[in-house]
């Protein structure tokens, strides 16, 4: 009996590991349950690359004999000729975070994943430089209806 036990343990926790894993990532088997997955879920997005352009290699003709033409009344001979090929890059990068369909910025990310003493530090750093920026903007402000 205590042979039987140790083998049928094993195989009512691996049936029972099974049935609590239908909803594994990404996917659910009931849309409810993945449509609020993906409103939730954080996309980070980053591109970057370069796209070859290439501008001239015009054809055009011109007469070969002009003198002959002007001068010896000789009969027109035309060439044709191609303007040079540039080739220049265009590079490109883009970093974007999305949660759903929503663009989240640094302060917004930084909550949804809980560092909110990261986000109060970056956001304490921005309101130190804007005060300063406030202030002068005042005495300005101030200044200009004297003249007014």
């Amino acid at each position: 009996m205590k042979i039987l036990v140790k083998p049928i343990a094993i195989l009512l926790l691996g049936a029972y590991s099974f049935a609590l894993g239908q909803d594994v990532y990404p996917y659910f088997s009931d849309p409810n349950k993945q449509t609020k997955f993906e409103d939730e879920k954080v996309y980070i997005i980053e591109k970057s690359g370069k796209e070859q352009h290439f501008s001239g290699g015009d054809s055009y003709t011109e007469l070969a004999n002009t003198w002959g033409y002007i001068l010896l009344d000789e009969d027109p001979d035309y060439v044709v000729k191609q303007t040079p090929i540039t080739t220049y890059y265009e590079y490109y990068y883009e970093f974007k975070i999305k949660q759903g369909a929503k663009e989240l910025t640094e302060l917004e990310f930084l909550l949804t994943a809980g560092y909110d003493a990261k986000a109060k530090e970056i956001y304490d750093k921005y309101e130190k430089k804007i005060s300063l920026y406030n202030t002068q903007y005042a005495t300005y402000e101030k200044e200009l209806k004297n003249y007014l």
